[in-house]
């Protein structure tokens, strides 16, 4: 379902399938705020939801595990080469090699929450996108007030290429999900 709604991005007939059905939902929520309201409150939800999801579904001690691995091997192969010792550093390069293989099982550790978050935020994204580039904003929605840029539009490019829509969700996102994680104490990477 991820990769099919990944699909979105670039097949402009799921986008639009996509976009009406989320819009049947946030329509209403748009009819009454304001535009960049409502780019708030997605990324107040889409904040809340990815970080519960994925502090519910890493499993951190297998990743700490994997990263404590890494670091001894990495101390015991220096040691080794300041000593000049050519066995043990041939002995750890190999157990390096071997920890290296972790690295894969880290990975799949970080993407299995990843797949669920993005069921929420690629619709979001897809709704957003289609709302300001298909020509679906209201005459007061035309943009926002940067700090320090001023005003523009929602499709202007305000960071490098990304354009204010984009960055002022990722600000929103980002903010919020600092206050939810550590509202709700929350863990999302291995300490």
């Amino acid at each position: 379902v991820s990769i099919v709604l990944f699909l979105g991005y670039s097949q402009p007939a799921i986008r639009d399938v996509i976009a009406s059905v989320d819009d049947v939902v946030l329509g209403p929520v748009d009819a009454v705020l304001p535009f960049y309201v409502v780019v708030l409150l997605l990324s107040v939800v889409t904040g809340f939801y990815s970080t519960v999801i994925q502090s519910n579904l890493m499993d951190f001690e297998t990743m700490g595990k994997y990263r404590e691995r890494m670091e001894d091997v990495k101390e015991r192969l220096s040691a080794a080469k300041e000593r000049g010792d050519d066995d043990a550093v041939d002995r750890l390069e190999t157990e390096q090699r071997e920890a290296m293989g972790d690295q894969l099982g880290m990975f799949k550790l970080q993407f299995r929450p990843m797949v669920y978050i993005m069921l929420l935020t690629i619709p979001i994204f897809l709704w957003m996108r289609w709302k300001i580039r298909g020509g679906h904003l209201t005459a007061g929605d035309v943009g926002v007030v940067f700090p320090l840029v001023g005003a523009v539009g929602w499709r202007d490019a305000v960071l490098g290429p990304m354009s204010a829509w984009i960055v002022w969700y990722f600000l929103c996102s980002m903010a919020f999900r600092q206050v939810i994680q550590k509202t709700l104490n929350l863990r999302t990477s291995p300490r």
